[in-house]
């Protein structure tokens, strides 16, 4: 396993995670708009260009998970955010996501962040559990927080 930081030679295949994503939460809650790949690909082209960072993680050379993050400036204490974090349906239960979290933290604690959070669909029951381990809470439903020592 190996994490790396994303650049926009990636987003062809963080497009392809992100919209396999977008069927996932689809079957959850069908109020979720399903997006094509190409408007998925623009999108994140788009957030990339904002500042939106990704890392990734490969097996075996082909990449398995991404995750993309920025940090909240907006009010008086740095806020460290998680977007979305996906891994591929084969590499589930290997520990990446773990990995790809606990490497964000500790980038986070590098950049003086007071805490993180991050967004959990209301019927995704998995995630909850996943965010709970890493020692996240849940508050207003859906938004996991951690703060960072």
């Amino acid at each position: 396993m190996k994490i790396i930081k994303a650049t926009k030679k990636d987003l062809g295949k963080i497009a392809d995670l992100y919209h396999e994503y977008d069927k996932y939460e689809h079957n959850l809650d069908k109020s979720v708009e399903l997006c094509s790949r190409k408007m998925v690909k623009k999108s994140e082209e788009r957030w990339m260009n904002f500042g939106t960072k990704y890392i990734l993680v490969k097996e075996n050379e082909k990449i398995v998970g991404a995750l993309n993050f920025d940090i909240d400036l907006r009010g008086k204490e740095k806020i460290g955010v998680l977007h979305t974090l996906i891994i591929t349906k084969d590499a589930r239960g290997k520990g990446y996501g773990t990995q790809l979290v606990k490497y964000l933290l500790d980038y986070f604690k590098q950049k003086s962040c007071s805490r993180v959070r991050t967004f959990i669909h209301l019927n995704n029951k998995d995630a909850f559990s996943f965010w709970k381990k890493l020692g996240f809470e849940t508050s207003v439903g859906y938004v996991a927080t951690r703060t960072l020592k």
